[in-house]
């Protein structure tokens, strides 16, 4: 099975490299999934166009954000450019991340960077055009009309601003970074930045739903009967990961050491079809500095 084989409602809107954006159509309204990067915001319009187009569909209705990361946000305000009136839905976390203006100049040098390594446009993020609407929490539901909803689960370790969307009555869930990225075909990583903890609760939140679809972040649908073994194989990849910074520190006793010996292990060059090293070296610093912290050891 193809990873975009999607069910005939979702349609792949993807545009550029490092990201993946997905357009949902339920029975009355449009949902995009996540705003990709800012340097294939012109191309994501573009493609979005094209998809409603082709359904006889007017309108974008909703924009939603699974965290607030740059390469889940940065095409936000060229799709508000076009469709002014898209509500926008999101953590409070991620409203309150749009308000700070040391997380935007970080944005704008890993957007700047992404830009190099896929080839894209640089100076294209604007971070004071993001914003939010609908702040949603835990166990929300969102009415999409016609008996359908859209649930929202909170789910932090990745980050604290983390959500997971599911569509209902079908189950289709959109999981987050929280419970696993597979970078490679048979790898699964962890992304655990702030709480291994809290990735751990996240993905036994996602057990429990028994979603009947699975669509990952940066990856795409899984197959029926890995929708429950996702999770598992999260579950057990974190715990490795997690015991192996904690085992490299304790024998090294340097943080510096620690962060060499989990990019030694855990970089991949395959990884750059998907995440710039310098954002993997961004990420590898929190998720070092978090775990060790977690674990008592710093």
């Amino acid at each position: 099975m193809s990873r975009f084989d999607f069910p005939e409602n979702i349609v792949r809107v993807t545009a550029g490299e490092g990201s993946e954006c997905l357009l949902v159509f339920t029975e009355e309204k449009t949902v995009l999934m996540e705003a990709g990067m800012a340097f294939a915001g012109r191309a994501l319009v573009n493609n979005i166009k094209k998809a409603l187009e082709e359904r006889e569909r007017r309108s974008l209705d909703y924009v939603t954000l699974s965290h607030s990361h740059y390469d889940h946000i940065g095409g936000l305000p060229y799709i508000l450019d076009e469709w002014p009136d898209a509500c926008v839905i999101a953590s409070q976390k991620t409203k309150t991340v749009f308000g700070s203006r040391g997380a935007g100049e970080t944005m704008r040098r890993l957007t700047d960077e992404a830009a190099e390594t896929f080839g894209g446009e640089s100076g294209t993020f604007r971070f004071e055009d993001l914003r939010v609407d609908v702040v949603a929490a835990d166990n929300d539901l969102i009415c999409l009309g016609s008996g359908e909803y859209l649930r929202v689960l909170e789910t932090k370790g990745h980050t604290d601003c983390c959500l997971t969307f599911c569509f209902e009555p079908q189950k289709i869930m959109f999981s987050s970074e929280s419970t696993g990225v597979i970078r490679q075909e048979g790898v699964i990583t962890s992304a655990i930045l702030k709480s291994y903890e809290e990735a751990v609760a996240s993905a036994k939140k996602c057990l429990t739903y028994r979603p009947e679809i699975l669509i990952t972040p940066h990856y795409g649908v899984m197959t029926k009967e890995e929708n429950v073994s996702f999770f598992v194989w999260f579950l057990i990849a974190a715990k490795r990961e997690r015991d192996y910074i904690v085992d490299s520190y304790d024998k090294t006793g340097s943080i510096e050491e620690t962060l060499k010996l989990y990019e030694k292990r855990y970089w991949d060059e395959d990884f750059l079809k998907g995440q710039p090293k310098a954002a993997f070296n961004e990420n590898a610093k929190y998720t070092v500095r978090n775990i060790l912290k977690e674990a008592g050891r710093i």
